[in-house]
């Protein structure tokens, strides 16, 4: 059997208890929400156009592993994801050598 118990609470107490119920709650659906987003899969035109790189620059960074394929029979496509993890964050205070 369940046990009932009620308390005296403020409005004020009880509007934080629920808004804090409602922040947590949504925090979630938030995660939940981004993490079900569809990735976004550029082909090997859409990939150098958006690095501004070279075809032959693509294909050498696919073979040593920089930016990781995906194929569906013979076409080639690059998620999202991956193109932003081949990008480096670089150091301001940081010397560029070329």
């Amino acid at each position: 059997m369940q046990q009932i118990q009620i308390t005296q609470l403020s409005p004020e107490d009880l509007k934080g208890i629920i808004k804090g119920l409602l922040r947590s709650e949504l925090e979630a659906l938030k995660e939940q929400i981004t993490k079900s987003k569809a990735e976004v899969f550029y082909t090997r035109e859409e990939t150098t156009e958006r690095l501004k790189i070279d075809v032959s620059t693509l294909h050498r960074w696919t073979k040593s592993g920089k930016i990781i394929p995906h194929a569906i029979g013979a076409r080639i496509y690059y998620k999202e994801s991956s193109i932003q993890q081949a990008l480096i964050k670089l150091d301001p205070n940081q010397n560029i050598e070329l």
